[in-house]
């Protein structure tokens, strides 16, 4: 048996002193794990080495002085709780295995194969063995955890962002155009959402009212409804047949998204002399029109923008509004918050029986009436009401 002797013991103490200097001073990881390999040879013997590092969501290796084709280790040396000795045939000439822990979690597994497999290592050598190894390994997921808190800043800085660019896109006024007039109210589920509204006048001298809503949420579905907006505006600069503004967005979101996304909207081109709103309703929660006290739901829903082939023609549909009329355009995100008190949305419609007052009023109204719960997606709500 070896003896360990004091000098090789100051030695060994002088080693770990130089390894936690190296993590402190903030040294990359590869210079690290250079430094590591050469104590394990100088002290250990250690003529090839392989290092698991198993916090990350996938599995980091870093081998010196051989190849280790394996991806994972093997579940025994996974579930191994103490440092121990390893078949050297059965593990490719490895013979020591080290495994570092936090409480049940195996963060490390390191894998040494020694120049003499068969010399003995005493309680000190195997105690800073298992110490260097965790110097390691924790300084490896400290560089972890730091990266991914960088990583979260970063995107909470861009999303802030990203968030104070859409705020300028989604109307902070909407047009008083009496007899009508309009109210909005768009709340995101996080920092940037996927619901659009606008009215916006058109070439021919109408008014395009859109309610849109891309699947999904977050930056993606707010990318695609920034492309959205942009293509909608440009469109009834020079077009103003509003089939033709439909099918363009469907080849528009049709060939971004393929499929990944799919935009659900209402468009209606608003006549203001003849009091007529031509519309299409692409996939959109069927809109709540209230009339002199009845209340009805518009239908026509067909194929949202963006999930089938651009081929087959939306269909369009008028409708004429009288006194004391208005029209709610809403997103799922609104439907789907309805206070639990009830068990159908429509239910909640159906007992909504206010008359005749101006947008913001009605929206209002409409609002308290549905006590809206705790949402999962995005609420858009755009109300056009009518008042001689």
């Amino acid at each position: 048996m070896k003896k360990v002797t004091e000098e090789q013991l100051l030695e060994m103490l002088d080693a770990l002193q130089q390894m936690t200097q190296s993590v402190s001073n903030n040294f990359s990881s590869k210079s690290l794990i250079d430094i590591f390999y050469y104590l394990i040879q100088t002290h250990i013997g250690a003529e090839k080495m392989t290092l698991f590092l198993l916090g990350d969501a996938v599995p980091v290796i870093k081998t010196k002085g051989c190849n280790f084709a394996e991806q994972i280790p093997p579940m025994e040396l996974l579930e191994r709780e103490t440092i121990g000795t390893l078949d050297a045939e059965l593990y490719q000439g490895f013979d020591l295995v080290v495994p570092v822990l936090h409480k049940t979690k195996t963060l490390g597994l390191v894998l040494i194969g020694r120049r003499e497999p068969s010399q003995y290592l005493g309680s000190p050598e195997l105690s800073f063995l298992q110490t260097l190894c965790n110097i390691i390994v924790y300084a490896h997921e400290n560089k972890s955890l730091f990266r991914d808190k960088v990583n979260q800043e970063k995107v909470k800085q861009e999303l802030k962002m990203a968030a104070a660019i859409q705020e300028k896109l989604i109307p902070k006024e909407l047009p008083e155009l009496p007899p009508f007039s309009f109210s909005g109210f768009y709340k995101p589920f996080t920092e940037v959402g996927g619901d659009y509204f606008d009215v916006v006048k058109m070439a021919d001298g109408r008014y395009l009212v859109i309610v849109a809503d891309v699947s999904g949420k977050g930056l993606p579905a707010a990318l695609l409804m920034s492309n959205i907006q942009a293509a909608t505006r440009t469109l009834i600069r020079y077009e103003t047949d509003l089939r033709k503004i439909v099918d363009a967005l469907n080849h528009l979101v049709w060939d971004h998204a393929q499929g990944d996304h799919f935009v659900v909207a209402f468009m209606g081109a608003l006549n203001l002399t003849t009091r007529s709103l031509e519309y299409v309703n692409a996939g959109q929660v069927a809109p709540f029109f209230v009339e002199n006290g009845n209340m009805s739901r518009l239908k026509a829903q067909v194929h949202p923008l963006g999930v089938l082939s651009p081929m087959k023609p939306y269909s369009m549909h008028e409708l004429i509004f009288k006194e004391k009329s208005a029209l709610f355009l809403f997103t799922d995100g609104l439907s789907d918050s309805v206070s639990l008190e009830v068990d159908h949305f429509d239910l909640r419609l159906a007992t909504f029986s206010e008359e005749g007052d101006r947008a913001p009023a009605w929206e209002s109204k409409f609002l308290d009436h549905l006590g809206l719960g705790p949402h999962r997606d995005d609420l858009s709500l755009l109300t056009v009401a009518f008042l001689p």
